[in-house]
This record gives structure tokens, sequence and C-alpha cells, in this order.
């Protein structure tokens, strides 16, 4: 009976979260695609592209509300039909029913962390590469690279420029100053003729930069040997300026979980601030544990369960109200993670630590009702 009554809620709870995404996408979509259509003159295929490859960044938000969302009307679907009110009657303990809830939560949190790690930064890579290659309009509102570099998590970031090759592992933006760096140099006949290590190379004013710690090989092109300098500081042009690495952080949303942990383990060893990269991070763990959260907060109706005794009207008041202080707070925590004023941790979690505080209390407020 228990496993019958099970599917039946299973079953009210995947339609209703499924119908609430198809509303939530579609809204989100029509907003989107008409605001481009309407600020912009551009072709219809261009906007629809575009809105197809920021559509995973909407997702990450859409799934935390549709699960709550899911929960409260497939509750007032049951209670209507007085189906809520049976399924107790039968014997199926309101703890058998969270836990029926929570195999649903754990399919979605599974489903947000999957969209996160890997579905939305390859979604950024493809929209870097076509603001490339395309999308005349759209690089007007999303900037492509100064310096195009590979991903920073698959070892050293690479770029060109007119007389040499740089390599580094990382661009400390507070000190402007890039860390364990290469230059390869050629020449007009495009044959390598100075290559230069540093440990570090810092910027100070117009093309100057201060090398730090290095050693460089001289007349690589001649057939003789080639000579080599130690130096503790040395001074080199480089076309680019601090500026200019600005987008390497855009990378950053193009690495998959397990590549931006390596990164930030990478900066660390090098003395980087990491706090920015670690907000990012725990922020893509934060969504899928919200969205473990989400669909137990609108479960008022499985204490009263009698459609007569509860308002619906109500709830969803309570939904929308409790959706956007949420989102507000929570945007706020990440801003104060990313400028460095509370720790990326403390400041991420806080919010959701919140919320499973407050389910706590619910729960201990009816644990007379079983």
């Amino acid at each position: 009976m228990n496993t019958i009554l099970s599917r039946l809620i299973l079953k009210e709870w995947i339609t209703s979260f499924l119908g609430s995404c198809l509303i939530f996408v579609f809204l989100v979509s029509i907003a989107n695609i008409v605001s481009e259509v309407l600020r912009a003159v551009t072709t219809l295929q261009d906007v629809l592209l575009n809105h197809i490859l920021t559509l995973p960044m909407w997702l990450g938000k859409i799934f935390p509300v549709s699960a709550m969302t899911a929960t409260l009307f497939s509750l007032n679907k049951l209670q209507r039909r007085n189906e809520l009110i049976a399924i107790f009657a039968c014997g199926h303990s309101r703890f058998a029913f969270f836990g029926t809830l929570t195999y649903a939560a754990i399919f979605v949190s599974l489903l947000q962390l999957f969209t996160n790690s890997v579905v939305r930064p390859y979604a950024e890579r493809q929209k870097k590469e076509w603001l490339r290659d395309g999308g005349i309009h759209f690089r007007k509102h999303d900037k492509t690279p100064t310096v195009k570099t590979s991903s920073g998590g698959n070892g050293r970031v690479w770029y060109r420029n007119d007389s040499y090759y740089c390599a580094f592992t990382a661009f400390d933006k507070a000190r402007a100053e890039l860390r364990d760096v290469t230059l390869f140099y050629y020449g007009p006949d495009y044959k390598l003729t100075e290559i230069t290590w540093a440990d570090r190379v810092t910027y100070q004013s117009g093309n100057t930069w201060l090398l730090t710690a290095g050693e460089t090989l001289y007349s690589l092109q001649n057939k003789n040997f080639s000579t080599s300098k130690n130096f503790l500081f040395q001074k080199a042009t480089l076309l680019e300026r601090p500026s200019d690495f600005r987008d390497l952080d855009s990378e950053i949303s193009e690495l998959t979980l397990i590549k931006l942990y390596r990164y930030i383990l990478k900066i660390k060893r090098l003395g980087i601030n990491s706090a920015e990269y670690e907000a990012i991070l725990y922020e893509r763990i934060a969504s899928a544990l919200i969205c473990l959260i989400f669909p137990f907060i609108a479960t008022g109706a499985i204490f009263n369960p009698n459609r007569r005794q509860s308002s619906f009207g109500k709830s969803v008041v309570f939904v929308l109200v409790f959706t956007g202080i949420f989102w507000l707070a929570y945007s706020a925590c990440m801003a104060l993670a990313s400028s460095h004023k509370l720790p990326p941790l403390a400041a991420v979690m806080a919010i959701p630590a919140g919320c499973i505080l407050y389910l706590l209390l619910m729960f201990y407020r009816h644990r007379k009702i079983s």
C-alpha cells in the first residue's frame, strides 16, 4: 500500500515540477527574446541562439523555484480531491510522505548540480566561440576577450602577441601580477629568438612590466650555443596591460566543478587570493543544496490536510514572498563573498543554513503529528 501511495505522490509532484519548469522557461524565453528583438537590429536566428546558450544560467534559478512550486501545487491538487487526507487515513505517515518527497528533492538537486557543473560551462564555452566567430550585435553586450587564452583549468594559460607567446599559471588582480611566467620571443621569420622565465611579472606603468627571479636564454636563432642570464629583477616591455586580462575571469565560468576546484588549489599554492573563485565553487554546491531544501518549504498542507482549514492563496503569497527575499539575500551574500568582505563558505551557505533552521523549527512545532 505504501508503495502505491508513494508512486501517487511522486507522480503528482513530478507532473507539477515539469509543468512549473516549462512555464518559467516559457516566461523567461519570451521576456529575453522580446527584449533582444526590440533592443537591437539583428536576425531572429542570432537572438534564438543567444537565448539557448544563456538558458542554462536561468535554469539554475528556475529549478529551485520549480521544486518549491511543485510541492505547493501537487499538495493542493491532492487536497482538493481529498486524496491527501485519504493518504494519511490509510496509514501513510507524515514521515513516510517526507521520505517520498526526499527522493524527488535528491533528483532535482542532482539535476541542478549537473546543469551548473557541466551544462552551463559547456554553454559558456560555446557562447564565447560564437561571439568570436559571429554574433556581431551580442559582442557589444558581451565583451570579447582582449587576450585570447586557453582554459585556466587545463594547465597554464597561453596567449599570443605580435612578437611573442606568453604562458602563465595565474593572474593576481589585486597586485596586477602574472605568476609563473614564460615568454617566447620570435622574429619576423617566426624563428624562436629568446625565452624568458620568471616567477612573477608585475605591472609598472604604460607597457612596462617588472620580471622577478628568472632566467633568459638569448640568441636561440643562431647556430652557435645560446647564452643565458639569471636575474633578480628585470624590466620588459609587454603590449598588454592589467585591464587586458579582465576576460580571464570569464573563463572561470567555463570550468567544470572538478577543474574549478583544481584551479583554486593551483592559485592558492601561488599565494593568490582565491576567495572570489571559491565563492563560485561553493555557489554551485549551494545551489544543489537549495534544490534539496526548497521542496520542503511549502509542505504546510501536510500538517493540515483538510482543504477547508487551509488557504491555498496564503500559501502562494508565502512562496512568492519567500522566494523574493531568499534570492535578494542570497545575491547580497554572494556579492559580499566576491568582494572579500565575508568568508566565501560562510557567505554562500548562510542563507541555505537559515532555510534548514526554518524547516527544523517547523518540524519541531508539528512533532506530535506523525
